[in-house]
């Protein structure tokens, strides 16, 4: 982590966007713990936005939207996206363009969802209920206190749309994370 810490500093005027945001084992509670966001959006100057990805709702668009239950959009899975705005509905297109590229389309409405799908069926289309936000150098500063593990998106982003995906990416990240990632909840059963 030090390192990193190194690196964030002397190029703090960087974008992280389109990167990945892996809860530290050391947020054990509140909101974001055991959270893996998709970081869309990222300015030093301006704040950044999110969509925490492992919080399926296992609902889909068609229950959450009724007027939609006979579009092609109805099986458009929902997850919980944030604590901002949790009433706001965000979709998103992504597909894996070659094996070190994502391409995404954010916050479309439905008849872009619509006419995405029906153009290129290898897109990924997912609903998303409010946000994270971060002030402007709010997430650099919890950056700085490692409360976040950064880390590059991978291709293939639905791999991610389960709870599993923190402890999947955390292990990934060498034997130290893998051994906090571990951790019981309840230290008396370790």
């Amino acid at each position: 982590m030090r390192l990193f810490k190194e690196f964030y500093e002397r190029n703090e005027k960087l974008s992280f966007a389109g990167s990945l945001l892996i809860s530290h084992p050391s947020q054990s509670e509140g909101y974001f713990r055991h959270t893996v966001i998709l970081l869309m959006v990222h300015s030093s100057d301006d704040g950044s936005l999110g969509l925490v990805l492992n919080r399926p709702l296992k609902q889909k668009l068609g229950d959450y939207k009724p007027e939609l239950s006979d579009s092609k959009l109805a099986s458009v899975p929902l997850f919980d996206g944030g604590p901002v705005s949790r009433e706001q509905l965000i979709l998103v297109a992504w597909k894996q363009v070659d094996e070190k590229t994502l391409k995404f389309y954010f916050g479309i409405d439905e008849s872009k969802a619509l006419e995405i799908i029906a153009n290129d069926p290898e897109f990924d289309l997912c609903g998303f209920l409010g946000y994270a936000g971060w002030s402007e150098g709010q997430l650099e500063d919890e950056l700085k206190m490692n409360a976040w593990v950064l880390k590059k998106s991978p291709a293939l982003l639905s791999d991610l749309g389960t709870p599993k995906a923190w402890h999947t990416l955390l292990t990934s990240e060498g034997p130290k994370m893998r051994l906090l990632a571990e951790e019981p909840d309840d230290p008396s059963l370790n």
